[in-house]
């Protein structure tokens, strides 16, 4: 079955105007995620959300992707355990991990990002309850078929999950009211997670680092090819120890000036003073 393009009210794309070597693709759920990233940063992905999207429509969402996208981040799943269940969604997945290796073989990592449960539906008075409860329990069927596959190998190498810790977070902070879509701060959690695995599996740079690009560990950078080691840089002295500041005494407290003693001291008023003024 040929891949459908996507309806372009439906999409967003957010890509920075340099070459990107990484990019996030999934539903409605990332929308806003690329918020939480520096477009100025050379590191920084490129988005793609497609509102409910399923995994038959992954390729055609990475035609929207220019070419040299060698890590992709993968956050579909949710349509497909609602509509099919886990075990139909799990057979599509490995499907589709194989089409994107015949038609993106430069898309070396794949990062799978797990779903997220569902919460009732605050808006009609958690109606959706009694299907909350089984897409909850499919959704962690899919996410334990999908670590072992990544576990022991079977998809492909360099293929990976993000699993994402929501069943042990309050859902009435990171959910959003209709249950279904991350509020603001889950959003923050969901950037957060892609950050740190990306940052884990960033490739080794295979020349030298320029100074616009921003490292996190400046030990793993290789040196430049036919020039030496950088000469290691000589400690830092300890700062002197400064003397204890003197504690500034205070002055003795004032005392207190009562109403009766101004009373007393007062002298009384003379008759017919008033009067004459």
């Amino acid at each position: 079955m040929a891949a459908s393009k996507p309806v372009t009210e439906r999409l967003s794309r957010r890509l920075p105007k340099f070459k990107i070597k990484t990019a996030v693709v999934g539903d409605s759920l990332i929308r806003h995620v690329f918020n939480h990233f520096d477009p100025s940063n050379t590191s920084a992905p490129g988005f793609v959300s497609y509102s409910g999207a399923m995994f038959e429509d992954v390729l055609a969402t990475l035609e929207y992707l220019p070419t040299g996208v060698e890590t992709l981040v993968l956050h579909v799943g949710t349509v497909d355990i609602a509509r099919r269940g886990s075990v139909a969604a799990v057979a599509e997945l490995k499907r589709t991990l194989e089409r994107i290796r015949q038609r993106r073989p430069e898309m070396k990592t794949i990062l799978l990002s797990l779903p997220l449960p569902r919460a009732p539906n605050r808006r009609r008075g958690g109606a959706n309850r009694n299907f909350v409860r089984w897409f909850n329990a499919e959704a962690q069927r899919y996410t334990r078929e999908v670590r072992q596959l990544c576990r022991g190998g079977v998809l492909r190498p360099r293929i990976f999950y993000i699993d994402h810790g929501f069943l042990t977070l309050p859902p009435w902070r990171f959910l959003a009211a209709d249950g279904l879509h991350a509020s603001f701060e889950g959003v923050a959690v969901l950037a957060e997670h892609f950050k740190e695995r990306l940052r884990y599996h960033r490739p080794r740079w295979a020349s030298a680092p320029r100074l616009t690009e921003e490292t996190d560990n400046h030990d793993q950078a290789s040196p430049p090819a036919g020039l030496p080691p950088c000469p290691s840089c000589p400690p830092f002295l300890p700062c002197p120890q400064r003397p204890p500041r003197p504690t500034p005494s205070r002055a003795p407290p004032v005392p207190e000036r009562r109403y009766m003693t101004l009373l007393a001291t007062k002298a009384p008023s003379q008759p017919g003073r008033e009067a004459e003024n």
